[in-house]
């Protein structure tokens, strides 16, 4: 099988280059699961990735994966909180993070004090995510980081900082251009503008280019794939829908009207249950509003279509958007929220009406 640029790379250029720095921890990347503290177990826990990153790291974590029998699609967030290490590893431990469909988060992970017995919950802290771990940031299907929690710098050899007037071959000098363009391969398959490297160059080794928020939301460094994107009108037979799509296209909603009916909202999203369950706990179990609005169990149907959970809500007549909404849509049970969807509030109700003008 042929190798990857990246597995092609660690192999020739493993010990002519390591991304490191003087701040760097001693300790080598561990990997754990950790769960978080909460009275109904509703939120899923997550990996703790500690350390510093080695050329192995990678190869212990799909270890980690297999043995805790973590599948692909498991969309389980990693925590990195790592100052960096071995770029190559930093780069082989993205592609694994990829692979299985892994979500990152510069975060720590902290134990909260035992309330007795061996059971212990963690909570979330700040971490921090440089040098190489910036790499292995973007391997996550879904990125989420702080302001100024992730730098880079240039690559280097290290015989570079130690030998200020050493003399480098026409080979040294090739290696670099080869791992130049490696990096670029990487970044760009990850979906990240090559804007992260240009950051990277601008930062010699000895220092660390922290980005903030603005750069990596517009250089797509943090990136929510399930976040829904600003509505917007298609043509449907004789009239008009407005549609809003999560990024990774998983899930759609739809704002629609029927000849001579009222409005209704359309919301689409992935179901791996089985086709014949009943839908309705769902639907009379829940109260659920967009945008506040609260909207009937009478008004709400469902349906399972081609491993899709179809919902249907029929909007009020006079539909407003509450000052205070902080969600496009939720349902709330008996003891905690069974679902939400952030649908964007911008120009919702402009659309609204250009669609019940125009129904189809």
């Amino acid at each position: 099988m042929k190798p990857s640029p990246t597995k092609f790379a660690l192999l020739i250029f493993a010990v002519f280059l390591t991304a490191s720095n003087s701040a760097l921890a001693t300790e080598e990347m561990t990997f754990r699961l950790a769960e978080p503290d909460t009275a109904d177990g509703a939120t899923p826990g997550w990996i703790v990735a500690d350390g510093t990153i080695t050329k192995d790291s990678a190869d212990q974590f799909r270890t980690f994966l297999r043995t805790k029998k973590i599948s692909v699609g498991a969309r389980t967030e990693v925590f990195l909180n790592s100052r960096g290490g071995n770029l190559f590893g930093g780069l082989s431990l993205g592609e694994v993070i990829r692979e299985y469909g892994l979500g990152t988060k510069v975060a720590r992970s902290i134990p909260d004090p035992p309330h007795g017995g061996e059971y212990v919950t963690e909570s979330e802290g700040t971490g921090l995510c440089l040098s190489a771990c910036a790499f292995t940031f973007l391997g996550g299907k879904s990125r989420i980081a702080a302001d100024r929690t992730i730098g880079v710098h240039q690559h280097y050899d290290p015989a570079a900082l130690q030998e200020p007037q050493k003399q480098f071959t026409a080979a040294d000098l090739s290696s670099e251009q080869i791992i130049s363009g490696i990096l670029a391969d990487y970044v760009v398959r990850m979906g990240v503008d090559a804007r992260f490297l240009t950051r990277a160059s601008s930062a010699s080794p000895t220092e660390i280019y922290l980005f903030t928020s603005d750069e990596m939301y517009q250089f797509a460094i943090t990136w929510k794939d399930s976040e829904y994107m600003p509505w917007a009108l298609e043509a449907y037979r004789d009239g008009l829908i407005a549609v809003s799509k999560t990024r990774n296209e998983q899930e759609v909603a739809t704002l629609f009207c029927r000849k001579g009916k009222s409005l209704s909202l359309l919301l689409s999203i992935p179901y791996f249950g089985s086709a014949n369950d009943d839908l309705s706990p769902i639907i009379n179990g829940a109260t659920v509003d967009v945008f506040g609005t609260e909207i009937p169990s009478s008004n709400i149907s469902a349906k399972i279509e081609k491993n899709h959970l179809v919902f249907e809500f029929r909007l009020p007549s006079e539909f407003k958007i509450k000052n205070d909404a902080t969600y496009g849509m939720g349902a709330v049970g008996s003891f905690r929220q069974l679902y939400y969807h952030d649908f964007p509030a911008r120009n919702f109700l402009t659309y609204l009406r250009l669609v019940s003008r125009n129904c189809f």
